[in-house]
């Protein structure tokens, strides 16, 4: 991305010391800061190649968010014959996947802060829904460690797997609220050395997140009571908070909603919906500044192996962010 940057002849291109990438197109006060996260939730070594038809592009990470970064450098192309009256930045950040912990954002928003007249993040799949609320997140580990032992002579010592299977079952029987929507998800478990083996060790983690940070708070709670046990004798639990996502929102009626609404609407020529998630806007919505989360195009099977994005509305969707960008970056500070 960085040579990418360069080659599209912008200005100040740069890595920061925790990865981001960052390019100027145009000078002026009250920035536009655009984004797009350069991770993906897969592994290295995860295989890369797409299927590719006249409709759609079909791989890992070819939404979400490939398309996001190759839309940022076809803005950095585009955004010339005029020049932005403000200074426009594009930026793709680290950290927005996984435990990442929107680090790459959080630097973001340091470098810029409250200046920028608006901050937008690019995902590849999200065209049609404009994202103006951040929905919290915390995410836990829990490692348990008991006495192991032969599957056979010890035949009755506790397992570490089974307090962590019978401890998921516990969370999974929560009652999870519908109304604000609230979600637990029990992405990763392991431990134990071999199948004759009580198992010794193992951990496993877990994520909470809501529409509401109050409701968020409260089933937390919930989890946090279950995972304090009781735990048999010879049992050791550790629980650790491994990420937090913060909470925020901008006004319907902010202004770079409207302006993003009504743009969505003229290019594409239906309505935007309003829409939460967790994205690289989460950072500046919580410290209240204004921010926004759109897509580039529609797409499927996000976070899996067939992961796809439809090519025929990349037309509108580009162009209405295109338009939108230029849109913001002529309004005089």
């Amino acid at each position: 991305m960085q040579a990418l940057f360069h080659h599209s002849g912008l200005s100040e291109v740069e890595i920061d010391s925790v990865g981001n990438v960052y390019g100027r197109r145009g000078a002026g006060p009250s920035p536009i800061v655009l984004v797009a996260h350069l991770d993906t939730v897969f592994p290295a070594a995860t295989d890369l190649r797409l299927t590719r038809s006249r409709q759609r592009w079909v791989g890992p990470g070819v939404g979400d968010n490939a398309l996001g970064l190759a839309a940022l450098v076809e803005l950095a192309m585009d955004l010339t014959h005029p020049e932005p009256e403000r200074a426009v930045w594009l930026v793709c950040t680290v950290g927005e996947e996984g435990l990442g912990n929107l680090r790459g954002m959080a630097r973001v928003v340091e470098r810029f802060g409250a200046a920028p007249a608006a901050y937008i993040a690019l995902e590849g799949m999200s065209l049609g829904h404009i994202y103006t609320r951040a929905y919290p997140i915390r995410r836990y580990r829990v490692q348990v460690e008991g006495p192991g032992g032969h599957a056979w002579i010890h035949a009755g010592r506790a397992s570490a797997i089974n307090q962590l299977l019978r401890l998921g079952g516990r969370l999974l029987d929560l009652p999870l609220p519908s109304d604000p929507k609230t979600s637990l998800n029990i992405g990763q478990l392991a431990g134990g050395t071999g199948v004759n083996a009580i198992a010794r060790q193992a951990w496993m983690e877990l994520e909470i997140r809501s529409e509401d940070g109050g409701q968020l708070a409260e089933f937390s709670a919930s989890v946090e009571g279950e995972l304090k046990g009781p735990w048999p004798e010879q049992v050791e639990v550790e629980v650790e908070v491994i990420g937090v996502r913060p909470h925020g929102a901008i006004p319907e009626d902010h202004p770079l909603v409207q302006t993003a609404c009504r743009v969505h609407q003229e290019v594409c020529g239906r309505p935007a919906q309003l829409t939460g998630g967790s994205t690289d806007a989460s950072l500046p919505l919580s410290l209240g500044y204004p921010a926004i989360c759109v897509g580039v195009t529609t797409g499927r099977n996000a976070h899996t192996l067939m992961e796809s994005i439809d090519l025929q509305p990349l037309t509108c969707g580009y162009a209405s962010l295109l338009r939108l960008v230029r849109e913001l970056s002529t309004i005089r500070a």
